[in-house]
């Protein structure tokens, strides 16, 4: 762990240590979960268990910025990074009006550690320290870590402009994406409230129809991650890959890793409804338990068994899950599918930028 004091922006904050490995960032995590839960615009995607899990499988090297007061002062900001692998620029989307005076060049850049398995990204911070904390960490960013570019994706946090400010033009240019749809819904008290007041009539009916078809299956079973976790993620993870095609087991191993980690801490939900040894359909979620949302994260289902829309009875049975379990909101994540606005999902919007570094902008040296 570096602890790094060396800038006027650092030291108003006091120190940014720096943590690159499992063992280091054990040893805050019970800070870190405390912090997070104060933080009320952090998600379960910035988790000490969601992230743990993220990085202790991630191939590319990552680093974490915790900020302090002072020297063995509380923990008021964290945000977790990683290195992306140095390519060519004529492969960086962003570079196209740049190729000729960039062509051969080997770009390093950074991105947010959660990218692009977490449909959230975004700061830890304490409430009433952002300021200091934001300029503690462009300050180390610009400073201390070699970059040309920097990806910040997928940000569902109010506070990015706050960051945003600290990386002025000519230095930088910051370049805003098309933000990304992530509907949402949300929950009545019970489940008949939710039927009569949410879906549009087409899907009410439909689900009610669908529901009572399949729960008529003389030999349907339902099993949670409870009843043997490994079992479980195996069996979604196959669903999964069956309706949307193989992944590689690199890929396969990270979602293994997070969602063991998030088992262990108490914010993994996931069923599978089956007809006697034959998996059905599976879905999986993460359970914000301070935000009281049901984040539906993956869902995958037997083609053989359509005519019984395992798609459809799948979604519906983790809403009226959600609802007895007393969530607020049942989260669809990224992607504006209709048949999550059939549900009666909401909209809002996660914000994409690229952070340019200017060719003349070196990191300097560490003291």
């Amino acid at each position: 762990m570096d602890t790094i004091g060396n800038s006027a922006k650092s030291r108003a904050i006091g120190t940014v240590d720096t943590i690159s490995d499992l063992g280091s960032l054990g040893a805050i995590a019970h800070e870190w979960e405390a912090l997070h839960r104060a933080d009320q615009l952090a998600t379960v995607f910035t988790s000490p268990a969601w992230l743990r899990g993220r990085l202790s499988a991630l191939t590319d090297p990552w680093c974490v910025l915790v900020a302090r007061q002072g020297v063995g002062e509380p923990l008021v900001g964290l945000l977790p990074l990683r290195f992306l692998p140095p390519s060519p620029a004529e492969r960086i989307s962003w570079a196209t009006e740049r190729v000729f005076t960039m062509a051969g060049e080997e770009v390093q850049g950074l991105g947010m550690a959660g990218s692009p398995l977490a449909d959230y990204t975004g700061f830890v911070c304490s409430a009433g320290y952002e300021e200091m904390v934001f300029a503690a960490f462009a300050d180390h960013i610009q400073s201390l870590l070699e970059w040309r570019y920097l990806e910040i994706h997928d940000v569902l946090d109010s506070r990015l402009d706050a960051f945003l400010n600290h990386f002025p033009e000519p230095r930088f240019q910051v370049e805003r994406h098309p933000p990304t749809p992530c509907p949402f819904l949300k929950l009545t008290d019970t489940w008949d409230a939710y039927l009569a007041t949410r879906p549009r009539p087409r899907m009410r009916r439909e689900i009610r129809h669908d529901l009572r078809t399949l729960e008529r299956l003389p030999s349907l079973r339902r099993t949670s991650v409870v009843d043997d976790s490994e079992l479980q993620i195996s069996t979604l993870l196959a669903l999964w890959q069956g309706r949307w095609g193989a992944l590689p087991e690199r890929q396969l191993t990270q979602y293994r890793a997070i969602f063991r980690s998030c088992l262990e801490s108490g914010c993994l939900w996931l069923d599978i409804l089956w007809d006697r040894d034959t998996p059905i359909a599976g879905l999986l979620a993460f359970l914000d338990h301070k935000q009281r949302s049901f984040c539906f994260y993956i869902t995958g289902f037997d083609e053989r068994y359509a005519a019984l829309s395992p798609g459809t009875v799948i979604v519906a049975h983790a809403i009226r899950e959600a609802i007895r379990g007393g969530y607020r909101v049942f989260d669809f994540l990224r992607g504006d599918e209709p048949y999550k606005f059939a549900l009666g999902a909401e909209v809002r919007q996660t914000e994409n930028v690229t952070i340019h570094r200017a060719t003349d902008q070196e990191p300097r040296e560490l003291v």
